[in-house]
């Protein structure tokens, strides 16, 4: 069966106290990926062998795979790059793969699409996908702000493809999936408290910034779906 959805998702403050569990859900021997930043200060926490990724291309994919006959699933911890190297070298080897952004910047955390050599590759959607608030409210701000605008796109991009569909110009306009599409973009513009990811993806995109619920609220806590 193809996986359409990670089959397990933690998104929360703290999310990322669960990763040894699920790795070892996933697979017995993982192999942690990380960039040379924070990711690699989170990768050594886990005691697991590691691989730094220093850019998205065909070659490092390469390097990668020859290590993966030791191990059997692939844990990625960082940014675009990493994550895009660890889904490509995952797919490749016929292994289940772990995504674990530390940073907002990229749209790719959970798709089945990996861009390497800037090339978009078709791969397996992860097994499962890790996101911890924490550590992502502490990536640098014009990262998160990226990400935030990439999300907001997704009202323009909708309307430009239901338009599209009026014109008779793309009949794979699907309904639900654009609907799907916007609603982060609309979360994060809703002025609504009581809206459970409003807060989340302010703390997120603007972790400087106080909004006044925030303050007589305590922090939610991880959610979790399987």
């Amino acid at each position: 069966m193809v996986r359409i959805w990670p089959d397990t998702v933690e998104l929360g403050y703290g999310a990322l106290a669960r990763l040894p569990d699920i790795a070892l859900s996933v697979g017995k021997s993982p192999l942690v990926l990380s960039g040379p930043g924070i990711s690699k200060e989170i990768s050594e926490r886990f005691r697991a062998p590691d691989f730094v990724v220093s850019e998205s291309t065909a070659g490092v994919v390469g390097e990668l795979k020859k290590l993966t006959v030791l191990h059997d699933c692939i844990v990625a911890i960082g940014g675009g790059k990493v994550v895009d190297v660890g889904k490509m070298a995952a797919h490749e080897a016929g292994l289940p793969v772990i995504s674990v952004p530390t940073v907002l910047s990229g749209d790719g955390i959970a798709s089945p699409v990996a861009v390497i050599d800037g090339l978009s590759r078709r791969v397996s959607v992860p097994a499962a996908l890790i996101c911890d608030l924490e550590v992502i409210s502490r990536a640098p701000r014009r990262h998160n702000a990226a990400g935030a605008g990439d999300l907001l796109s997704n009202i323009s991009s909708s309307w430009d493809w239901r338009r599209a569909r009026e014109l008779g110009k793309d009949e794979d306009f699907n309904g639900p999936a654009a609907a799907m599409s916007e609603l982060g973009a609309l979360a994060l513009l809703s002025e609504e408290p009581n809206l459970a990811c409003a807060d989340t993806l302010r703390a997120c995109f603007f972790p400087a910034r106080p909004w006044p619920w925030r303050e007589a609220q305590s922090p939610r806590p991880a959610l979790s779906t399987r």
